[in-house]
């Protein structure tokens, strides 16, 4: 059992591991096209938009938390001994082991794994831990090192949608819960299987960390001329008064991530020299990311009436389908500002009343207008419902008499961010800027993770994680 409070939140993984025999990989990602809408999020709470802010009583610019309740990415577990500086959001592990809110929130102490499969019937589920390393590789503890009780588990809880055009079964299940804890922080894989067909269905990320030093962040100006007003650049420092830390320069690491996304963190980060409690991360032009725009966004809510970004709504019996309005590139368009999801999703019906088996799916159309292709690039829709991956049902499909991208999701009713990504043919990188463009004003947020590992102990220990906003 962790000696101070945990915290919790949502982050993003990559590689290969081999769990019942299976392979799943260590990123989020769904391995059946029927599985949809994969969130990890507070009970109750993922309905209110992510781009709401939360800052300490008093709190400086330093001071907020960046909350994306959609994606439980800042879902804290805070230490209960200051309950008062808190919002409800944020919750605590107390010493007994015991989770709660803050301010006593009926739904509060736990995260929740929710997701549909496009099917008419049920399956026999299964759900298993994996504890990781800082890079993400596989720790070497056991299962019983790392959790409460036995590792395997069943998910229990499912219903069938009611009243929608396209059926699908919801499932969902909550961490900790009466079964199963966590003993151990650090990172964390929550992997989901078929137990009849032996399948994996999905792979989702979550962190557990103790308040064990406190971060002071903030944006500064970038450190080369060039990226001035097209990047953001991080300074860092952390405080360990309250604890005591060993060879600070090689047990100490941290990983910097823009927006909760692993494909581009800034990882296994070294101190560049500590003095007194104070450990200092001053590597100019280091801790630097492209500011990218403002996520683009549409409003899907409603099949009934208009919504923002719907061009045209048409209901068949088999299904809704939706057009967008159409997008036009944006990489050399002056910035605006809009509030945004920070790329994140949130599910929501204003047809009916609002359950996650009530909201209707709907498939969607998404066109991108461009004189021409671009030349030896594919272009990808990308954001959280992609899981921040290539994937190649959401690559699109240029039509010269339209001259015109077209590209197809079928998507919950909800509040959707998305990019546009160029990406060459061999997939080597993403390249936003082309069709997005970049600029320093955009409202990001911006998470740092910091973790420690003496000589002769098994696996990273997570001991602190500040968030920070742009704005």
């Amino acid at each position: 059992m962790l000696k101070n409070s945990l915290l919790i939140f949502l982050l993003f993984i990559f590689s290969l591991v081999d769990v019942t025999g299976q392979d799943f990989v260590n990123r989020d990602h769904t391995y059946l096209p029927s599985i949809r809408t994969v969130q990890l999020y507070i009970p109750g709470l993922q309905n209110i938009p992510a781009f709401a802010q939360l800052r300490q009583s008093g709190g400086s610019s330093n001071g907020f938390l960046g909350t994306n309740l959609l994606t439980a990415l800042d879902s804290f577990v805070r230490d209960p001994s200051n309950p008062a500086d808190y919002n409800p959001e944020v919750f605590y592990r107390d010493r007994e082991g015991r989770f709660g809110t803050s301010s006593n929130y009926q739904q509060g102490g736990t995260l929740r794994l929710s997701f549909d499969d496009l099917a008419t019937e049920a399956r026999y589920l299964y759900y298993r831990f994996e504890h990781c390393n800082a890079d993400w590789s596989k720790s070497d503890l056991e299962d019983f090192e790392f959790l409460s009780s036995i590792n395997e588990q069943r998910i229990k809880n499912y219903e069938f949608s009611f009243n929608t055009r396209i059926p699908y079964v919801h499932y969902w299940v909550n961490f900790p819960n009466e079964d199963q804890t966590w003993t151990k922080s650090g990172n964390y894989l929550v992997h989901v299987y078929d137990s009849d067909t032996n399948e994996p269905i999905l792979t989702r990320r979550l962190v557990v960390f103790e308040e064990e030093v406190s971060i002071n962040a903030q944006l500064i100006r970038p450190f080369l001329v060039e990226d001035i007003n097209t990047h953001h650049e991080i300074s860092f420092e952390v405080d360990f008064t309250n604890t005591e830390l060993k060879d600070i320069l090689n047990n100490i690491s941290a990983t910097i991530i823009q927006n909760g996304r692993w494909d581009h963190a800034i990882i296994y980060q070294k101190p560049t020299h500590y003095a007194g409690n104070t450990i200092f991360f001053e590597n100019l032009g280091a801790y630097k990311f492209p500011a990218g725009k403002e996520f683009r966004h549409f409003d899907i809510r409603s099949f009934d009436y208009p919504t923002r970004q719907v061009l045209e709504v048409s209901k068949e019996i088999n299904g809704t389908e939706i057009k967008l309005v159409p997008d036009q590139p944006r990489g050399t368009s002056k910035f605006w500002s809009d509030r945004d999801l920070n790329g994140s999703f949130f599910i929501q019906s204003l047809d009916n009343y609002d359950s996650p088996v009530a909201a209707d799916y709907a498939h969607i159309l998404f066109s991108l207008q461009t004189p021409q292709p671009l030349l030896d690039e594919d272009v990808y829709i990308f954001g959280a419902f992609t899981n921040w991956e290539l994937n190649d049902q959401y690559m699109m499909h240029y039509e010269d008499r339209y001259s015109a991208y077209f590209g197809e999701a079928t998507l919950k009713q909800g509040v959707y961010d998305y990019l546009y990504a160029a990406v060459p043919r061999d997939k080597s990188y993403i390249d936003f800027d082309r069709l997005e463009g970049n600029w320093h004003e955009t409202e990001n947020f911006y998470t740092i993770l910091v973790y420690y590992r003496p000589f002769g102990q098994r696996y990273d220990r997570l001991i602190g994680v500040q968030a920070i906003s742009q704005k």
